[in-house]
């Protein structure tokens, strides 16, 4: 992988469906796929950030992939598409909460 858009590009064929903490949990081809999001505090000088985020990819829980922040820019990169990922995530969690609330609610109505 050359930068993170190329490690993005593979974790975008995973099938995240929940979150415990910070990580993700998928599946890819029946493997679990787990995401953890991490930061590390740096020794820097002025012009560096001081702080890099990192994300490790594990596969059936052996870690196989990770990617550092190299800049300022990859951080930004990497926290928007941590959020952009939870946030799905989240939302497909509720959806599929409402779907069984209301399937629910149907059948208390039969009773």
């Amino acid at each position: 992988m050359k930068n993170f858009a190329d490690f993005v590009s593979k974790l975008n064929k995973v099938n995240f469906t929940s979150i415990d903490g910070k990580t993700l949990i998928g599946e890819f081809l029946g493997n679990e796929v787990t995401l953890n999001l991490s930061i590390k505090v740096l020794q820097f000088a002025e012009t560096e950030t001081p702080l890099q985020a990192i994300l490790s990819l594990s596969i059936n829980g052996s870690q196989v992939a990770f990617w550092g922040a190299c800049d300022q820019k990859d951080n930004s990169d990497m926290v928007r598409f941590w959020n952009a990922t939870k946030g799905y995530v989240v939302n497909e969690a509720y959806s599929i909460e409402d779907a069984q609330r209301k399937q629910a609610k149907q059948l208390f109505e039969v009773l």
